[in-house]
């Protein structure tokens, strides 16, 4: 009898991602409170880092209210993580 191995490569990345906006009452704003399988992906990467570096480079870059809330409100979280629920009480600040 042959045995065969099979080795599993997991790569953990990063991800940026932001909550979906709402409509309601004829104003938008974002739900920072849907789970976070629900956020839009904005980017990945292949260090914290570097998702965070490029987070405050959105901040900065960002022009307009809603580019600016997008940035602000966004958030790097390993892809792991980011398939997950909403958001723990310390998750809540970036």
């Amino acid at each position: 009898m042959i045995l065969r191995h099979a080795a599993h490569v997991v790569l953990v990345g990063w991800v940026l991602i932001v909550p979906p906006w709402r409509y309601r009452d004829g104003g938008t704003r974002m739900d920072d409170k849907e789970p976070l399988w629900k956020w839009r992906r904005l980017a990945t990467y292949e260090s914290q880092d570097a998702c965070r570096r490029d987070r405050m480079a959105r901040i900065v870059a960002a022009v307009g209210d809603e580019a600016w809330a997008e940035a602000s409100l966004s958030r790097c979280f390993s892809a792991e993580r980011a398939d997950g629920g909403s958001l723990t009480p310390d998750e809540m600040e970036p």
